[in-house]
């Protein structure tokens, strides 16, 4: 496909800095063509009556001053800063004519606009502007503002998620129309439970990789999709609604500061024979780690009559991760865990696996920037590195599956500070030990916080491939989704949900992350708070 040519809409040259920062990451993409900036000029009585009401809300202002001063973010992504000068690329100012509470441009603008042959239009002002300039694109004019939710309203979209106790937020990309905005891309991340002012700060950082991405997939596929209609709308609550969002902020803050006070997680293992992967975890066995220590991610290898457990195991003290195995009989008798394999930097998830009578395992090295192969010499305890498959790259949990003579790579690679556990990428390469691993072009096939980030092995049942994935909303590895893989090829992924265990069974566990099965033995880690070394 030739170069994307696209045009910014700007209400000010003051914007928040994920805007700039959406800007220099697109100028970095060699396929687009940024070639011209369009600045909104409103008559000020109208911009008065855009944005009257949130001046008057003191209360709602007060209280994200005293927000940011308890949370303090090291880089807070809403605050304006002014739009770099960008060379080589025109401004153009508009002056839009409000219409019965619409705005439309002139047609002598719109004239001027189509000289420059666009492809798009990212709408990153909050003034929605209807009319033929809706249509004088190829893809149209994308924004993160549904019609009914304007600028005013999607402030508070926050606010609502947290007082309702929502534990997902949305995230999406719109393509703008005259009636009801489409969504085109979307994302669902973990709500924070306590401050408007950090989710807002982790929606911006989907906001940029939105963009990226679907500009990577029209790249790809030369087209857009549409997923569904916007949602419902958000209303601005009252200064009644306001307090009592103070006082639940308060009592959730000193609920979270009573449970966790003195204590700290651990993680442990539970097994059981002869269960069927989706049984209940009820009246499972349980392995619990050291005080100074936890056990988690296992991935099983039998061989002969025994079952090979693989973890990660951290010790407190050290603070990183290193891979460990013990031993499992018919009878349910296990030993301690013995390291194998340790580095400088973290390591966990153990993936092992066998592959022309030969044990290999990639352990995640995150912390390295790396995908990288081990090869077993002598099992289970002696594992060399044979090469690193992916470099300069932040991903966590990575999966392998060996399916229609391919090799796929599941991976969860998170987008700059945002977090990995709501985003799944697929790989793929004919050899194990390619350098050329060719992603998906609709990477990240997976953004949903619930079923994401991978949690064991992709097995095999009746014919048809399951992959486990970790739920992390409301909290890191509070279940685990069972998903069938319904379409996988080299150019689109599919999957369908299946079914899901949690630890609803026992409050005392806070949530499991990681399942394995081999033959009769099925093995899950769990995590609980224990007192505070």
């Amino acid at each position: 496909m030739k170069m994307i040519k696209i045009g910014l809409m700007i209400d000010s040259d003051y914007n928040p800095l994920w805007i700039n920062l959406m800007i220099e990451e697109i100028l970095k993409l060699k396929y687009v063509k940024m070639s011209i900036i369009f600045k909104n000029k409103i008559k000020k009585e109208n911009k008065k009556r855009i944005n009257h009401k949130i001046k008057e809300n003191i209360l709602y202002s007060w209280y994200l001053s005293y927000e940011k001063k308890r949370f303090r973010p090291t880089k807070d992504l809403n605050i304006n800063e002014k739009i770099k000068k960008l060379k080589n690329i025109n401004e153009i100012e508009i002056f839009p004519i409000l219409k019965n509470s619409t705005y439309y441009l002139s047609n002598e603008e719109i004239k001027e606009i189509e000289k420059y042959d666009l492809d798009l239009i990212i709408r990153l002002g909050d003034t929605k502007i209807s009319g033929k300039i809706l249509s004088v694109t190829k893809f149209g004019v994308w924004s993160y503002y549904s019609k009914n939710n304007d600028f005013n309203k999607i402030k508070f979209n926050s606010f609502w998620e947290i007082l309702k106790n929502k534990s997902i937020s949305n995230v999406n990309l719109y393509l703008d129309s005259d009636s009801n905005n489409k969504i085109i891309s979307k994302s669902i991340i973990a709500t924070d439970q306590l401050y408007i002012t950090r989710n807002e700060i982790n929606k911006s950082w989907k906001k940029v990789e939105l963009i990226l991405n679907e500009l990577n997939r029209i790249h790809q596929s030369d087209k857009i999709q549409i997923i569904e209609e916007e949602e419902e709308e958000t209303i601005i609550p009252n200064n009644f609604q306001i307090i009592q969002f103070i006082i639940n902020h308060c009592m959730t803050y000193f609920q979270i500061k009573k449970k966790f006070r003195n204590k700290i997680e651990q993680w442990g293992i539970l097994f059981d024979f002869n269960k069927k992967m989706f049984d209940s975890l009820k009246k499972s066995n349980r392995i619990y780690a050291p005080k100074d220590r936890y056990y988690a991610d296992p991935f099983i290898i039998k061989k002969n009559e025994d079952y090979f457990v693989f973890i990660e195991e951290v010790i407190y003290e050290q603070e990183k991760g290193h891979i460990s195995y013990f031993k499992i009989d018919k009878n349910g008798n296990y030993n301690l865990p013995e390291k194998i394999l340790e580095n400088k930097y973290h390591m966990s998830y153990p993936f092992v696996f066998e592959f022309e009578n030969n044990y290999y395992m990639i352990p995640e090295t995150s912390e390295n920037k790396s995908i990288d192969l081990y090869k077993c010499k002598k099992f289970p305890e002696q594992w060399e590195f044979e090469k690193t498959i992916i470099k300069n790259i932040n991903a966590v949990d990575s999966t392998l599956l060996r399916k229609d003579n391919k090799w796929w790579l599941f991976t969860s690679i998170p987008f700059m500070e945002s977090s990995p556990n709501d985003s799944l990428s697929i790989f793929y390469s004919d050899d194990l030990y390619s350098d050329e691993w060719t992603p998906l072009p609709k990477n990240p096939v997976i953004s949903d916080v619930r079923k994401s980030r991978s949690a064991g092995k992709i097995f095999e049942l009746n014919g048809e491939y399951y992959r486990p994935a970790q739920d992390c909303a409301g909290g890191y590895g509070k279940g685990i989704i069972f998903n069938k893989i319904i379409t996988l090829n080299e150019s689109e992924y599919y999957e369908e949900e299946v079914k899901s265990i949690y630890s609803e069974f026992d409050t005392t566990i806070e949530g499991i992350h990681t399942f394995a099965q081999c033959e009769k033995l099925r093995i899950f880690d769990f995590k609980k708070l224990k007192n505070n070394i």
